[in-house]
């Protein structure tokens, strides 16, 4: 079941995308070895520090008693993880002060926590990635008209880049598990930014966490 404030959450990040370029993803790039680096953090790092992401993943439940929250996890520059998540509830409008890039966001968010860190072969090449990814590039929307599964959505996930001299995040993927894509860029360095992510230890350890809590309620 989709409540107004999850499709609200979901509107708003799909129009931060007006300003980006996305279609079909490639084939994702092999890479490199991962392995965790760091450990976990036991206290949450100074806010203030944070707004020099890369990269953003945003996770959501849509059909769930857990609709409203956005669980977020963040690779810094230096490749340092941060995870936070949101709920809409709270009646502030963080998700349009991220797609904005709005220092302040991390003060509207749960307590950030620092979870290790990408290796340095990971963090060199998403650093070499979206730093060549053009923000012009071609795209796919999923028209409005344009029909999905008529199926519960177990969880939807969104990427989204910040980007040298964009006032605004790039949305480079946006799509759920069961219903399929609603945004994917056509950049091959976009595709292949997503692929360090996903093919990471702490990302995998990430997702499967909040999966499996999901899954359990």
């Amino acid at each position: 079941m989709n409540t107004a404030k999850a499709m609200l959450v979901s509107l708003v990040l799909l129009s931060c995308a007006a300003f980006c370029g996305c279609a079909e993803q490639p084939a994702a790039s092999s890479a490199p070895e991962v392995t965790v680096t760091e450990p976990a953090s036991s206290s949450a790092p100074d806010t203030s520090a944070q707004n020099d992401y890369l990269i953003d993943v945003d996770l959501t439940f849509p059909d769930s008693k857990q609709q409203n929250t956005v669980y977020m996890f963040f690779v810094k520059q230096d490749g340092t993880v941060l995870t936070t998540q949101y709920n809409a509830d709270s009646g502030n409008d963080f998700i349009r002060k991220k797609a904005l890039l709005d220092p302040g966001i991390f003060d509207l968010a749960d307590p950030v926590q620092e979870t290790g860190r990408l290796t340095e072969a990971e963090t060199g090449k998403l650093t070499a990635e979206v730093a060549a990814v053009d923000p012009e590039s071609e795209r796919y929307k999923r028209p409005d008209d344009e029909p999905t599964a008529d199926v519960e959505e177990t969880y939807h996930l969104t990427y989204a880049f910040r980007l040298p001299g964009q006032s605004t995040q790039f949305v480079a993927l946006s799509r759920g598990e069961q219903k399929g894509t609603s945004i994917r860029s056509e950049d091959p360095h976009a595709a292949a930014a997503i692929s360090v992510i996903e093919d990471s230890a702490l990302f995998q350890q990430w997702l499967q966490d909040h999966i499996s809590g999901y899954s359990d309620s």
